[in-house]
């Protein structure tokens, strides 16, 4: 818990807690959530190709295929040394040619590690080093496959299409914000979609210490205007700094709205060569056919993460200059999250002058040299605490209601009218929240208005662990016309939606212990295991040695002579013969390493007045194998709900400098140095130690008192937490079945441990409270407690 300052948990292997969940999105009675491919670790994108092949493309810079049919992913793909994956970023996107199964090509998105950037095939290049936490650009890059054959890739056919150096490419300035959205328009046309680029933490209008602007400028990687005489850049404070006229990127998130730049848009290639179309609303052939200006669709976007284009609409024909109707994705910044529909070329969404339908942040009215003048209003925005609005037209419609909570839009795929779902749940946008985890559903008209009760959810939340398998991309196969999602995580994997009338059930583990000497005891029982139809179900247990049984709760001796591992395996099946399994490690004769000191042991908090640097460093040892220990560093930034990984450092000794991270009073940042150590025989043991930040103000602390075990069925409740401040707690919803609507907890039906974040963010007399968590757990086991809230 994170009201704890340190915290060392061993677990055994592949990390498996005491208690194992196998979690399912619980839909509607039409239609069943099922496991499709897998695992992938660090997924981050899915496509499909008219026959039912999936790609499917990772953080790192692998892409996977999976023949229809089958279940494995094969590497298809491997472009790791040349992606940089560090925070957010790494390889992002990736399309299909409009015409792949004839010719083969394929498109993909990514950061351009600035090691591999500057050293490839120069004596002493080492392919294992890369260089994280500093400026780069993306990189957009067109490959063939050879699909009248093997469907291997030639290597040799790869282009790069933007970004074919370091100064051509979509910047780079922070540990997020390069967007990631692509998708191929009627037209053939290439769809990108780029963030700001900016600052993800604070108002951010150039100039700032937060960001890798400064280096960015000295490696020319953005544009900027020296002092004359010099190189040095021009102070943002000089008058009549910021002008539309003026090329100079370093403006912060104004870069969304200066044509000049590549950052915070919708750009519109040629396929062929990268180059901006004629047909582009902004094409000034003065320019040429690079310029940032030339290839310009839309602007006015903070983090265009994920992009889809509407089936049945656009031209065929490149000269008319009409993709089609593009859905994005936008992920907001403190106020909301969008849905953004782009109707005609040239539309700007008004970042970073407004967020949502309202006006952005006061600091980024600072000039309206950016100013738009006519800014499209999102179709539906949302975000946790407030009610969902949506619009049409002109008319702004708030539903009273927190029917969509989250705060990082992922944006969608649409389903094309065809195959087996029911008709209400056909010619559908489906889009998701990778904080929330849930996954909605849309009904736009032919106009692209959202119809009247045209809002759904249909999940309330598929991911239950901080950091785990949270959604990252949905996509539509058009061979089974399915609905398909994908899971980021250490085994991610591919999910779909089919049509149905009954759920699998879902297995669960629980076990008294997981490592001993030998011979080792171990309870085991399948009590939590459930069928959503709340039918019977049978049981069958199986271990790694042969053993079985096919009883609920399940007893088990482990012997051997030397350290040993084993997996157990449950297997649950309902009355439909639909089943479900999971597994865990047991590790015999071993203990796991004890971590003795570390280097933040007394480390609490830390100043950003400039950037700090965390040095890495540990001692340990172990029982069996203490010289054969491994050491793995995690930095992670955390930030409210979620957290961004900074960087891994594999080794025992290393540093990390910091820098992002806010005290203004609209979130809670802080940082969490994790230690993970392993043994020979592969048991872990895990270290985490939170640092916050030095902010001014009077200290507070939050109260939150600890909340009872539920059943699934409980209505929503209020739990008992305050700031020491008086002032008032936000509530976030970490892990399990459970969202935060309105302050109160919302339970979604599953069974699971929650996990509630209760923050306080300051505000200038005081400093922000370190953030306190409590979890409980939803079983059936639990009846309700008695409704001691006052009516509402």
């Amino acid at each position: 818990m994170l009201n704890f300052f340190t915290s060392r948990t061993c677990v055994v292997l592949l990390l498996w807690l005491l208690t194992s969940w196998a979690v399912y999105g619980q839909v509607g009675i039409n239609l069943e959530d099922q496991v499709y491919a897998g695992p992938v670790k660090g997924a981050t994108g899915i496509v499909f190709d008219n026959n039912g092949n999936l790609y499917i493309n990772n953080v790192y810079g692998s892409i996977y295929r999976v023949k229809r049919g089958e279940s494995t992913p094969t590497l298809w793909l491997d472009i790791r040394e040349e992606v940089g994956n560090y925070g957010d970023h790494g390889l992002l996107g990736m399309t299909l040619d409009r015409d792949f199964l004839e010719n083969g090509r394929f498109y993909l998105y990514y950061n351009v590690d600035m090691y591999w950037y500057k050293n490839v095939g120069k004596p002493g290049y080492d392919k294992n080093r890369s260089l994280e936490n500093y400026p780069s650009f993306g990189r957009l890059t067109r490959y063939t496959a050879n699909v009248k054959g093997d469907f291997s890739v030639d290597l040799n056919s790869r282009k790069v299409l933007i970004g074919e150096t370091h100064d051509t490419g979509v910047p780079v300035l922070t540990l997020s914000h390069l967007g990631g959205g692509l998708a191929v328009g009627a037209d053939g046309s290439i769809l990108i979609g780029t963030g700001d680029g900016s600052s993800f933490e604070q108002v951010d209008v150039g100039c700032n210490a937060t960001t890798w602007v400064d280096l960015a400028m000295q490696e020319g990687i953005i544009k900027y205007i020296p002092n004359p005489g010099t190189t040095t850049p021009e102070s943002c404070s000089k008058p009549d700094y910021y002008d539309k006229n003026r090329v100079t990127e370093n403006i912060g998130a104004y870069r969304a709205q200066a044509l000049f730049s590549l950052s915070g848009k919708i750009l519109r290639v040629n396929p062929e060569n990268g180059d901006g179309l004629p047909s582009n609303p902004f094409y000034n052939a003065s320019l040429g056919p690079r310029a940032a200006q030339n290839r310009v669709y839309a602007f006015g976007l903070r983090q265009a993460f994920r992009i889809s284009v509407r089936p049945g609409t656009g031209s065929t024909n490149p000269q008319d200059g009409k993709p089609g109707i593009i859905y994005v994705g936008d992920v907001g910044f403190t106020s909301w999250e969008e849905l953004n529909v782009i109707t005609e070329p040239g539309q700007n969404f008004g970042w970073p002058y407004y967020e949502g339908i309202l006006k952005g942040r006061e600091g980024y009215w600072k000039t309206r040299a950016f100013e738009p003048a006519n800014p499209v209003k999102p179709r539906i925005q949302w975000r946790d605490n407030k009610y969902t609005e949506i619009v049409q037209g002109e008319t702004v419609t708030n539903l009273n209601k927190t029917l969509l909570e989250g705060g990082c839009a992922i944006g969608g795929a649409w389903q094309d009218g065809g195959g087996t779902y029911p008709a209400e749940l056909k010619s559908i946008y489906y889009f998701a929240d990778y904080n929330a985890g849930w996954i909605a559903g849309a009904r736009f008209g032919h106009d692209n208005e959202l119809e009247t009760n045209g809002l759904f959810k249909v999940t309330k939340k598929i991911v239950t662990d901080e950091g785990g398998q949270r959604l990252t991309a949905v996509a539509f196969n058009p061979y089974d016309h399915n609905i398909y999602y994908m899971t980021f995580g250490e085994a991610g994997v591919v999910r779909r939606f089919v049509a149905g009338n009954d759920q699998p059930p879902v297995a669960v583990i629980t076990k008294d212990k997981t490592y001993g000497n030998s011979p080792l005891t171990i309870n085991f029982s399948a009590k939590e295991s459930f069928d959503p139809e709340g039918k019977p179900l049978k049981y069958e247990w199986s271990v790694s040695d042969g053993s079985k049984s096919t009883a609920m709760d399940y007893t088990r001796s482990f012997t051997s002579t030397g350290p040993k591992s084993y997996t157990v395996t449950l297997k649950v099946t309902d009355e439909q013969n639909k089943t479900n399994s999971t597994q865990t490690v047991i590790s015999v004769n071993n203990t796991p390493p004890i971590i003795q000191t570390t280097s933040v042991d007394n480390l609490d908090r830390i100043s950003l007045s400039s950037p700090y640097t965390i040095n890495l460093n540990a001692t340990a040892t172990d029982a069996e194998s203490p010289t054969q220990l491994s050491y793995r560093w995690t930095v992670y930034l955390y930030h409210n709900d979620h957290r961004h990984v900074v960087t891994t450092v594999s080794n025992q000794t290393g540093s990390v400098t910091v820098s992002e991270g806010s005290c203004d009073g609209t979130a809670s940042y802080w940082y969490g140095v994790g230690l993970d150590v392993t043994d020979a025989s592969g048991l872990t043991t895990n270290y985490i130690k939170f640092l916050y930040l030095d902010c001014p103000g009077a200290s507070q602390t939050i109260n939150f008192a600890s909340i009872t075990d539920r059943a699934p069925t409980t209505p929503p409740f209020s739990p008992q937490v305050s700031a020491t401040s008086g002032l008032p707690i936000t509530l976030f919803a970490i892990e399990g079945p459970a969202f935060i609507s309105n302050g109160q907890v919302n339970l979604t039906g599953g069974v699971g441990r929650v996990t509630i974040r209760a923050t306080q963010h300051g505000n200038g007399q005081y400093r922000y409270a370190q953030p306190v968590e409590r979890s409980f757990s939803v079983t059936n086991a639990t009846p309700p407690p008695p409704d001691t809230q006052p009516p509402t």
